[in-house]
């Protein structure tokens, strides 16, 4: 009964923070709302049956975290926003259930594994479905690009960052897993064509494979191969050409990329906030306003930015801390790491990285809820250690 009850809790977990991806589904109600209660219902079941036992310097981070939150909270007081800072604080607190809710849902690896197992079958079956409306469509704007906003199809970016989480997962596994995961996830992956997840994954793949080239020539190896396999499928295939044409973009003049000049725009507009305020900021879920005089979603495409403009220096400070302190953690226990840990740290900096160009600090549930995984992972080994 009860390891029944850890296996639906932990996948219900899964699918909330990915709960993003399935609201395409025709049905009457949000599926993250079903996830959520039969997360947080098992969570319950679990802090009464096995209270958590949480290492201190584990403990520190998320005391840092929850600082951090209370800031934003408090900056609800000031913010120039009238309407739309409510539902930023709504995904906020989003976030912080994901990232604090790891450590009482996983205690032991197995079911960290059950996690990872889950999200990889979910990750090969979304590309399944991809591959198979490519070519049952002879594209994919069906259902990334000629729709709607509530319509709720899963864009292309959020589509992509979730096939590269998938595509660190399978770095540690065996050669023939590697090679079956990669021959299904890269081309969904330049089918897409998203870049920045792109390239953030041609960066760590680079530095990892030429890291273990000595101790695993297979890397190096494979390193080699993916790159002549998708110059192939760069020049040959169809299914790049939305890929080439963003790229393209990059090499155009600023006049001529949309992209590129809003960029540019609403990181002056963060740096002229900044100068303005810079102790408190603007308040959160300010920034859309001043950027276009109306309620939106908008921000600078960078973490830090986001977080200065509308939070000023001391919620730059608490974030800073808080992230200093996980690689703390991270580099006093990464001695005791088993091979599925280096994976999850590594889908952890990818999404991190990924901040920086394209993921909202709300929207970032993904990297918080792998970020807690992580914590989770590290406080089995620190209690497993000490009772060995």
């Amino acid at each position: 009964m009860k390891s029944a009850l850890d296996k639906i809790t932990i996948i219900s977990f899964l699918f909330f923070c990915y709960s993003g991806l399935l609201k395409w589904i025709d049905i009457s109600f949000d599926p993250a709302y079903i996830f959520l209660a039969i997360s947080i219902f098992g969570l319950i079941g679990k802090l009464i049956l096995t209270p958590p036992k949480i290492k201190q310097q584990i403990v520190s981070a998320y005391l840092l975290f929850i600082l951090f939150v209370a800031w934003a909270l408090a900056s609800s007081l000031y913010t120039i926003s009238s309407s739309y800072y409510i539902e930023k604080i709504g995904k906020l607190l989003i976030i912080a259930y994901v990232f604090l809710v790891p450590v009482i849902l996983f205690k032991t690896p197995s079911q960290i594994k059950l996690f990872i197992k889950v999200f990889s079958i979910f990750v090969i079956f979304s590309c399944i479905i991809l591959l198979y409306i490519y070519y049952r469509f002879e594209g994919v704007e069906i259902i990334l690009y000629n729709v709607s906003e509530d319509d709720k199809i899963p864009d292309y970016l959020s589509l992509s960052i979730f096939i590269v989480s998938g595509i660190l997962l399978f770095m540690n596994r065996k050669r023939f897993f590697i090679i079956c995961g990669l021959i299904i996830m890269v081309p969904c992956l330049i089918l897409l064509g998203a870049r920045s997840p792109l390239l953030l994954l041609i960066g760590i793949f680079v530095f990892y494979a030429l890291k273990n080239a000595f101790k695993k020539p297979l890397y190096l190896l494979l390193l080699i191969g993916i790159l002549f396999g998708g110059i192939y499928l760069l020049s040959t295939w169809q299914g790049s050409e939305r890929l080439i044409d963003r790229f393209s973009v990059l090499g155009s003049s600023s006049s001529d990329n949309d992209s590129a000049l809003e960029r540019i725009k609403a990181i002056n507009t963060a740096v002229e906030i900044i100068i303005k305020s810079t102790i408190l900021g603007i308040g959160f879920g300010g920034f859309g306003l001043y950027y276009s005089g109306f309620e939106n979603r908008m921000t600078p495409h960078n973490i830090l930015l986001e977080i200065t403009s509308e939070l000023g220096i001391i919620g730059l400070f608490l974030f800073l801390i808080f992230i200093a302190q996980l690689i703390v953690i991270v580099r006093n226990n990464k001695k005791h790491f088993l091979f599925y840990q280096y994976s999850i740290l590594l889908i952890v900096i990818f999404l991190f990285l990924e901040c920086f160009f394209s993921t909202f600090l709300t929207d970032a549930k993904a990297l918080f809820a792998w970020a807690g995984i992580m914590l989770a992972s590290i406080n089995i080994n620190k209690q497993q250690h000490a009772a060995s």
